[in-house]
C-alpha cells in the first residue's frame, strides 16, 4: 500500500492562523470554520439518495472534525456552549453512521457482483437487496436530524460562540494570552501519551478498532492545531493517515463479515431456499479470508514501525520551546484584524 503524505494546505486545517495566533482567536476562528463546514453538509445528505455516499461520509466527518476542534480548545469554550454543540455533534453523527456504513458495504458488494459467477450472484442480490432497504430507512434517520431548524441550531450556536469568544479576547485571561505554539504544546502530550496507551492492547480486532479511533481522534486534534507546528504537521498527519488506511479497511471488512453473518443467521432461522444459504455461506467464507488478510496486512505494516514512530513528530513537536508570552508575529495580528473586519 502506498504512504499517504498530507499537506496543511489541503484546507484541512485554518490557514488565517500561525504559530503566535492569541489561542482565544484560533479557539474562534477554528471553531466558526468547522461548524460552518457542518452547516454546508447538512442539507446535501438531507437530500442525498442511497447509493450516492458522498454526502453522508462529508457529514460524518464534518461532526468528527468539528468535535476534535471542541475539544482541542475545550478550555476556553464555556460549557453553555459546549454543552448544546457536542448534543448536536452526536445526534447527527449516531444517525449518519448506520447509513454512512450501509453505503460503503453497498459498493463492495456491487463491485463484487460484476466478477461473480451464476453461483454467487442469487446471494449477492439478495445482499444488496437488503441492504437498500436498510438504506431507506436509515435515510428516515439522516433527514430527522438535518433539517432546516437543524442548521439554524448549529448557526445560532455558532453565532453566540463566536461572540462570547470576541469579548473574551479583549479581556484575556493568562491561558487565553497564551500563542496558539505554547497551547498547543502543552496539551497534544496528554493525546498522544492515549493513543500510546491504547496502542498496548493488540490483540483483537476490537482493540485495533479501539486505537483505530484513539488515531482518528489525535489526527483531527492535530488538523485543528496544524498552524501550530507546522515543522511537524505534515508528517504527523500522513503518518496517521495511513494508520487510519489500514484499520479503516480493518474495520470494513469486520463490519462487512458481521453484516453477511447476520443474514445467513436470519435465513438459517426459516430455512428457506438452500442454494441460497449455500451460496452466502460462500461469501461469508470469503470475507473471514479477507478479514484475515487485512489483519495480516496492518499486523505487517504495524510491526516494522510501531508507536513510536507514529507518535515521533508529534513528540518533536512538543519539544519546542514555548515562546514568551507578549510575543506576537504580524501575520497573526493581521489575520485576526481581517477577520474581525469581516464579521
Amino acid at each position: 500500500m502506498q504512504e499517504t503524505t498530507t499537506r496543511m494546505g489541503s484546507g484541512k486545517s485554518n490557514s488565517k492562523l500561525g504559530p503566535e495566533t492569541p489561542v482565544i482567536e484560533a479557539g474562534r476562528l477554528s471553531m466558526r470554520k468547522r461548524l460552518r463546514a457542518l452547516e454546508r453538509a447538512i442539507p446535501r445528505a438531507y437530500e442525498c439518495e442511497p447509493g450516492h455516499d458522498r454526502p453522508i461520509h462529508r457529514l460524518r466527518v464534518a461532526t468528527r472534525r468539528a468535535g476534535a476542534t471542541l475539544r482541542s480548545f475545550a478550555d476556553l469554550i464555556p460549557s453553555d456552549h459546549s454543552k448544546p454543540i457536542k448534543k448536536q455533534l452526536r445526534s447527527i453523527r449516531r444517525a449518519a453512521g448506520p447509513a454512512r456504513t450501509a453505503d460503503v458495504h453497498t459498493l463492495q458488494f456491487q463491485a463484487w457482483y460484476r466478477d461473480a459467477n451464476a453461483v454467487l450472484r442469487p446471494a449477492l442480490a439478495y445482499i444488496m437487496g437488503r441492504l437498500r432497504e436498510e438504506r431507506a430507512a436509515e435515510q428516515i434517520a439522516v433527514r430527522a436530524v438535518t433539517t432546516e431548524s437543524a442548521i439554524d441550531a448549529i448557526r445560532s450556536l455558532r453565532r453566540a460562540l463566536n461572540t462570547d469568544l470576541q469579548t473574551a479576547a479583549k479581556k484575556p485571561s493568562a491561558a487565553q494570552s497564551q500563542s496558539l505554539h505554547d497551547y498547543t504544546i502543552r496539551m497534544l502530550p496528554s493525546l498522544a501519551d492515549r493513543a500510546q496507551e491504547v496502542s498496548r492492547r493488540m490483540s483483537t480486532i476490537d482493540d485495533m478498532h479501539a486505537f483505530r479511533i484513539e488515531g482518528k481522534r489525535l489526527r483531527y486534534a492535530i488538523e485543528s492545531l496544524a498552524p501550530a507546528i507546522p515543522d511537524h504537521a505534515d508528517e504527523a498527519l500522513g503518518r496517521l493517515a495511513n494508520l487510519q488506511k489500514y484499520l479503516g479497511d480493518l474495520n470494513d471488512a469486520s463490519e462487512l463479515l458481521a453484516r453477511i453473518t447476520a443474514y445467513h443467521a436470519d435465513l438459517e432461522n426459516i430455512n428457506l431456499n438452500p442454494q441460497l444459504l449455500d451460496a452466502l455461506a460462500i461469501v461469508e467464507h470469503g470475507l473471514n479470508r479477507r478479514l484475515d488478510a487485512k489483519r495480516d496486512a496492518f499486523l505487517t505494516w504495524w510491526g516494522d514501525r510501531g508507536i513510536h514512530w507514529l507518535l515521533a513528530p508529534v513528540r518533536d513537536a512538543c519539544k519546542q520551546q514555548p515562546n514568551s508570552a507578549g510575543e506576537r508575529d504580524a501575520s497573526g495580528r493581521i489575520d485576526a484584524d481581517h477577520e474581525r473586519a469581516a464579521g
